[in-house]
């Protein structure tokens, strides 16, 4: 067993190592005839003595493969007999005479093959020549029509846009490709004309948008900020459009030159260019992958950042081609060419909520009556809100009882009682040091309230399930208590200056400062005021939190 084991392994191994010549791969070094050469007799007989040995290369390839076939057949059936052993040399032999058949035709389809590419080369370059040469000759005739044409109307002569550098129209594309390949690429090259217009309209479009962002971002008014909002996302809509227009249209500028370039090189067996190219070309690539995903838009800037490179390989064709003036024109094309921004950072719109935060201000008199009534607690269908619950009532309550507090609101509850909301707060600290304010002010029990997308929870009144206890608001609450009929202007600024965010209030003929939560923090105060202006009788005043 170890003797057969070892004959299998070495003869396996002899069939996978070998290097059979595929029907496929050598039909692939043929090309079709171009041209006139069909009427060549030296063409056609080289043509079809390579046919010749191709057509024996493929019956030997298939022997090879059908007694490569027959042994591995063989072995995996899992013959072991003395058969087996004894055809090993057989199979070697027979296998090994087969390769060398099929290499010294290919040798022979090589050579072949060397002197049809050399024929065909030369009749491109003659005939490449003759035919820019009759087409330069056809376009200068036409002008000096159209020049004469002008003379003769005495038109007014209106200067246009140079027209796009082009090196593919010509005879020397037109013989070599096939139809179909030649009419991909002139929809790329037309395509390229429009790029550098897709690419200004991008930038046109992010400048609407990046002011439409800024607008919206001003905007004071909820009415006025939605219909600029709708605008942006107009704008967005198209952006993204057109960047997949970019996207698609750039792709295919990309896949039908850098294929139609790369098949005529192979045909002119210029290698060095064709390598060249390949690396510049995964150089682009891959400084357009490592700035994805950084601007507003990828499409763009593979455009801007991918065209110098095909620009510059588009000049190395003209050269290798000997197409002197389109080469002159791919490079004067170049250099006028105006540059495109495309480092335009993402703009990130998030709808805004317009919410009404107004704080609690105390006012020497009442500041809702009769005319100016207190409105309606505006409920907001997104954000939140809290506001302070001054009391729930049968029916409406004068102003009076509130003590110029401001702003109010009111509401009717399910049960049709009336609820008094004083001011408007971003956080649960502000709603906190608001219900201390009003308890400062002799409201008995003030209570939070918070509006979360359009739905409002009594936070001081909610279970213990739905909120937590609440901390109890306790202990001694300190003001400054000045007994005069009016302040001047000078005292109100003092006061401001050295109290700066306590609240100041008028009640029972004296003016009242605080609250403060420590006497120390009063004392100096007072003590400012009372060097300041000693007439006046300035104390402190004690408040309990039970």
């Amino acid at each position: 067993m170890r003797h057969y084991s070892y004959i299998a392994t070495s003869l396996l191994l002899l069939l996978t190592v070998a290097l059979p010549l595929t029907a496929d791969a050598l039909h692939s070094s043929q090309k079709p005839t171009i041209g006139d050469l069909a009427n060549d007799p030296n063409y056609m007989t080289l043509v079809r003595e390579r046919e010749v040995l191709q057509g024996r290369s493929d019956s030997i390839s298939s022997a090879i493969a059908q007694t490569r076939h027959q042994f591995v057949s063989m072995i995996e059936h899992g013959r072991s007999d003395s058969t087996l052993i004894i055809n090993h040399d057989s199979f070697s032999r027979q296998i090994l005479s087969l390769e060398q058949q099929v290499f010294a035709l290919r040798t022979q389809i090589g050579a072949l093959s060397n002197s049809i590419n050399n024929m065909e080369r030369e009749w491109v370059m003659r005939h490449f020549e003759q035919g820019f040469a009759e087409e330069i000759e056809e376009e200068v005739k036409t002008d000096a029509m159209q020049a004469d044409s002008i003379a003769t109307n005495d038109i007014d002569i209106v200067e246009t846009e140079p027209t796009y550098a082009n090196l593919i129209d010509n005879r020397c594309f037109r013989e070599l490709l096939s139809e179909a390949d030649y009419a991909e690429l002139r929809r790329a090259h037309n395509e390229e004309i429009e790029m550098a217009e897709l690419g200004n309209d991008y930038c046109a479009i992010y400048g609407k948008m990046r002011g439409a962002a800024e607008e919206y971002m001003a905007a004071t008014d909820e009415v006025v900020a939605d219909s600029i909002l709708t605008s942006y996302y107009d704008l967005r809509q198209r952006a993204d459009s057109l960047n997949n227009v970019i996207h698609s249209q750039w792709n295919h500028i990309l896949d039908a030159k850098y294929y139609a370039y790369g098949y005529i090189m192979e045909m002119q067996h210029n290698y060095d260019l064709l390598d060249s190219s390949a690396e510049e070309f995964n150089t682009m690539q891959q400084q357009c992958s490592a700035n994805d995903g950084i601007y507003d838009s990828d499409a763009l800037m593979h455009y801007v950042v991918g065209h110098p490179t095909l620009t510059e390989y588009e000049i190395e064709i003209a050269e290798a081609l000997g197409l002197s003036q389109s080469r002159d024109s791919i490079i004067t094309a170049r250099d006028n060419m105006a540059a495109i921004e495309y480092r335009h950072l993402p703009i990130t719109v998030e709808r805004r909520l317009f919410l009404d935060y107004s704080p609690i201000t105390i006012g020497r008199t009442n500041h809702y009556n009769d005319k100016n009534p207190v409105p309606e607690v505006k409920v907001y269908e997104r954000g939140t809100i809290y506001r302070i619950l001054l009391g729930t009532f049968r029916s409406k309550q004068p102003m009076t009882l509130f003590k110029g507090v401001q702003p109010l609101y009111i509401a009717k509850n399910d049960e049709g009682k009336y609820c008094y909301y004083a001011g408007g707060f971003a956080t649960r600290a502000e709603a906190d040091e608001a219900q201390l304010f009003l308890r400062d002010k002799g409201f008995k029990a003030p209570e939070i309230c918070v509006w979360i997308d359009g739905e409002m929870t009594n936070i001081s009144a909610a279970s213990d399930d739905d909120i937590g206890i609440q901390t109890p608001i306790t202990g001694m609450r300190y003001t400054i208590n000045i007994e005069t009929e009016q302040l001047d202007e000078s005292l109100r600024e003092l006061i401001d200056s050295i109290a700066a965010g306590k609240s100041l209030s008028r009640a029972n003929g004296k003016f009242i400062i605080g609250t403060f939560t420590s006497s120390s923090e009063a004392d100096v105060i007072v003590s400012v005021l009372s060097e300041c202006y000693p007439e006046l009788n300035i104390s402190i005043g004690e408040i309990e939190l039970k």
